[in-house]
């Protein structure tokens, strides 16, 4: 049987973190999802980063520190986020399978933005209904 080694002693120890770092990610998001999105993150930076951690020294300090900078670093770039708006998701236009569509329907959208509202309004309906 092979002896563990450092990287093999911190797997185990980072993983057996992982329902701490869920709760503490709870607490400080309120979120499951959130929380689940953080620790994940989270974990992933500490794994990668886990070069510059000394052994001998508090794991658990060490990635709960990794968790509350990250929910920090994600709360100042919230601000530019902005929640899902249904009715501009209605009228995005998604072209998948062709990659030229795209540009395509974009030439679309805006020559429809030029038309008076009366004449854009019923050539949706026109469309829509076929």
């Amino acid at each position: 049987m092979q002896a563990k080694t450092a990287e093999d002693t911190f797997r185990d120890d980072l993983v057996g973190l992982i329902p701490h770092m869920r709760a503490f990610s709870r607490s400080l998001t309120g979120d499951a999802a959130q929380a689940d999105d953080l620790a994940q993150e989270a974990l992933a930076k500490a794994w990668d980063k886990r070069s510059s951690f000394e052994p001998g020294t508090n794991l658990k300090a060490w990635v709960f520190m990794i968790v509350r900078n990250q929910f920090f670093s994600d709360k100042r770039r919230s601000w530019r986020s902005q929640p899902l708006d249904p009715e501009v998701a209605e009228r995005t236009l998604v072209a998948v399978t062709n990659p030229i569509a795209t540009l395509e329907l974009d030439e679309v959208r805006r020559a429809m933005m030029r038309l008076p509202e009366d004449q854009r309004e019923a050539l949706i309906l026109i469309g829509a209904g076929g």
